[in-house]
């Protein structure tokens, strides 16, 4: 609000009170956990709590050196050893507090885990050619659509958000993609295409300003 001043001589200055400084947006930096047991063993694999294998360590370590000189707030990552583990790694040395987020899993795929892509097809072909082909609402045995799924991250993604602060999100292929979705930058179709594919060793970093999300880098 406007001010007014008397000076020496007598003239009334009005002084406009300053704007107050704009906020700078919100950043989040998403990484996918380094290689597990799963992946080397090719399985389908969501909650079972596989571990990293040597290379996912070396891939955690990397992205760590890609994020060294990016400034962080905080990390959230999923609970299960191979995400929290990927996220201890990767902030190695520096002094950023890691909160576990059992919201943060990969989806739980029930029946499925386990399986090889050729006993899926022997055992489960149906079941397959939905998940493929009908993520979103295809419920494996047991486990949880890709619908529920997005329920409990967009919880988790919101939780995150207020706190309006800069920060690393370690977590699952299946979580980061439906992120990528909640907030706008891939459409339902569009996950797990080679447009948003997200890759191990590399980070994915967005910008959040007036409920705005913009995809700054994929795979970086």
């Amino acid at each position: 609000l406007p001010r007014e001043i008397l000076s020496p001589g007598r003239l009334t200055l009005t002084l406009l009170a300053a704007p107050p400084p704009e906020r700078s947006p919100m950043k989040l930096y998403l990484i996918r956990h380094g290689q597990s047991e799963g992946n080397r063993l090719q399985v389908f694999h969501g909650q079972f709590d596989y571990p990293l294998t040597a290379q996912g360590r070396q891939e955690a370590l990397l992205c760590g050196e890609k994020l060294r000189d990016i400034p962080l707030t905080h990390c959230y990552a999923s609970d299960l050893q191979r995400a929290r583990d990927t996220a201890a790694l990767a902030l190695q040395g520096r002094d950023v507090p890691i909160t576990l987020l059992p919201a943060l899993r990969e989806q739980n795929v029930g029946d499925m885990e386990g399986l090889t892509w050729a006993e899926m097809e022997r055992l489960h072909p149906e079941l397959l050619d939905g998940f493929l082909h009908r993520w979103f609402d295809t419920t494996p045995p047991g486990g949880e659509s890709g619908r529920e799924m997005e329920g409990r991250v967009s919880a988790a993604l919101e939780e995150i958000l207020a706190k309006d602060q800069d920060a690393l999100i370690a977590a699952h292929f299946g979580t980061l993609s439906l992120m990528l979705h909640i907030l706008g930058i891939a459409r339902k179709e569009e996950l797990f295409t080679k447009p948003f594919f997200i890759h191990q060793g590399c980070y994915t970093a967005i910008e959040l300003q007036n409920g705005r999300a913009t995809l700054l880098s994929l795979n970086a």
